[in-house]
């Protein structure tokens, strides 16, 4: 009886011990889980977000907080990948100044209407290629995104539209995006992408362009005011062509702006040059009761602000 019972108490022990093994082995890791959690630095906390963004595309889209004193501290991407910025080495110092380059990126007509997201210098990789530009891999380089907050005013499709619509947008995470990249040393390349996006319900392919700025240039008057109109001469800088000429303002001020669209970087180009334009400043031969001119004889003209233009605009602060 003896030799029956010690056998099954044997077995029995085994079973405990190797479950309070079991137990304490879960505790523990319970335990290094929590610890981890509750005390992780930057550094875990920055490996955790970089692994996540990889596995969500979404995710790594560019945000202001990605951009620590001027430069990108995690990578972003537009397009799966086909454009991205990963964090510079920390010795790498930008010849270009980040002045310099926020005023050459936020003039680009890329981003007209489109709101900044980011602003940094980090390396940047672009597999789109096209002719006439040189390939972008681990450029030191500003870069600069932004947004549109999409498009209006979409014709409506016919019966007979051979449009292909787009099924969803749920791969086109960075749509309405686009990004101007000027290069951190002078005469290292500049280009402008924008990725694919949603129009008018059809898919619009990515692009890879020339970057380039809109500048307002400095203008003579050469006539006095004729029929609501006046002539100017508008002095090009080299390698510039002319883009068109606005004015806004009352009877008593107005204001003219000549702008003129300038590669951010050029090789061989005609060199500055003057041309003579027209300003109409107002409607001509009103009818009698109609309102009056918006300038007259005495109307002040004057120059819009000088250098690159603003074309993007700062996110509203909440």
């Amino acid at each position: 009886m003896q030799k029956r019972i010690a056998l099954p108490m044997a077995a029995a022990l085994t079973m405990v011990v190797a479950s309070l093994t079991m137990v304490a082995a879960l505790t523990m890791t319970a335990a290094l889980t929590m610890a981890l959690v509750t005390t992780s630095g930057p550094g875990v906390a920055a490996a955790a977000t970089r692994a996540s963004r990889a596995i969500n595309p979404a995710d790594s889209l560019p945000r202001s907080a990605d951009v620590v004193r001027g430069r990108f501290v995690a990578p972003v991407s537009l397009d799966a990948g086909a454009f991205k910025v990963v964090p510079a080495p920390a010795g790498d110092r930008p010849l270009v100044s980040q002045a310099q380059a926020a005023k050459e990126i936020w003039a680009s007509p890329v981003l007209q209407s489109r709101q900044v997201e980011a602003l940094g210098y980090g390396l940047v990789t672009i597999s789109l290629r096209t002719i006439g530009l040189p390939r972008i891999t681990k450029l030191p380089a500003w870069v600069g995104f932004a947004k549109s907050s999409g498009f209006a005013g979409c014709p409506e499709e016919s019966a007979t539209s051979t449009s292909i619509p787009a099924s969803s947008g749920t791969d086109l995470a960075s749509s309405d995006y686009a990004a101007v990249v000027i290069g951190a040393a002078h005469g290292s390349p500049a280009v402008a992408f924008t990725a694919p996006s949603l129009f008018c319900g059809a898919v619009q392919p990515a692009t890879l362009a020339q970057a380039t700025e809109v500048l307002s240039v400095p203008w003579k008057e050469l006539t006095g005011l004729e029929n609501q109109s006046i002539q100017v001469r508008a002095s090009l800088p080299a390698c510039a062509r002319f883009e068109g000429i606005t004015s806004s303002g009352s009877t008593k001020v107005t204001t003219i702006t000549v702008a003129a669209v300038l590669p951010d970087v050029h090789g061989r180009c005609n060199g500055a040059s003057d041309i003579t334009e027209t300003v109409a400043l107002g409607p001509s031969g009103n009818p009698p009761n109609a309102p009056p001119p918006l300038v007259t004889s005495s109307t002040l003209l004057r120059h819009g602000s000088l250098g690159p233009s603003q074309l993007a605009f700062a996110a509203p602060r909440s």
